[in-house]
């Protein structure tokens, strides 16, 4: 009896922890300056890749406060200011969908589809959160539609293109998360050492 308790109570803390899980508050931003658009076109001279990301959910916002859509449809090489844009190829989620999984694509020279790999997506309502990985080759960088115009010139590396040093709503509820799952883990070996002790032997 006491075994099918600890059973219960097990999975009911994993329970808990899995539905704290919530890309839609527990990301980062990834700031859009107008160069990964479809219309930008690639510099060789200042080659741009998503290497240097953390993979992470990212949420992306321009300079104006907008919150573009990652383009879902092919997208030619040497766009969005590298020489291999990404692109998903398929629609976005709605926003009862949840979590979904999609096939992101690499755009190359030999084919609109040469490299892909699956990315997960969430409709949070008013915007999109991607799960960016790193992408296979470089220089590859992921694309959004956002309406900024084609920067003339830019400062930016690839290292710097993602913010994760400033601290937002994001980075305190990956704390709160954090805290959550402590207090699950405190909470299972609590209850798991009550019901043994209260177990006759």
């Amino acid at each position: 009896m006491a075994r099918r308790s600890i059973r219960w109570v097990v999975l009911w803390i994993c329970y808990v922890v899995v539905e704290n899980e919530n890309p839609c508050s527990d990301y980062k931003n990834l700031t859009l300056s107008g160069d990964r658009n479809p219309q930008c076109p690639y510099d060789k001279n200042n080659d741009k890749c998503d290497l240097y990301i953390k993979e992470n959910w990212f949420r992306p916002q321009d300079d104006q406060g907008n919150f573009p859509a990652m383009s879902a449809q092919c997208v030619p090489p040497s766009s969005c200011g590298s020489l291999y844009p990404i692109w998903l190829n398929g629609p976005h989620p709605s926003d009862h969908d949840g979590v979904v999984n999609i096939t992101a694509c690499i755009s190359t020279h030999a084919d609109c589809c040469e490299h892909e790999h699956t990315m997960q997506v969430m409709n949070c309502s008013i915007y999109y959160v991607y799960y960016l990985v790193h992408p296979i080759t470089c220089p590859a960088r992921y694309c959004f539609e956002s309406d900024l115009p084609c920067p003339t010139s830019t400062t930016w590396t690839s290292s710097t293109s993602v913010m994760p040093s400033n601290t937002t709503d994001s980075d305190n509820a990956s704390h709160v998360r954090c805290s959550k799952y402590k207090v699950a883990v405190t909470a299972l070996f609590t209850l798991t050492f009550a019901l043994v002790v209260q177990t006759p032997l």
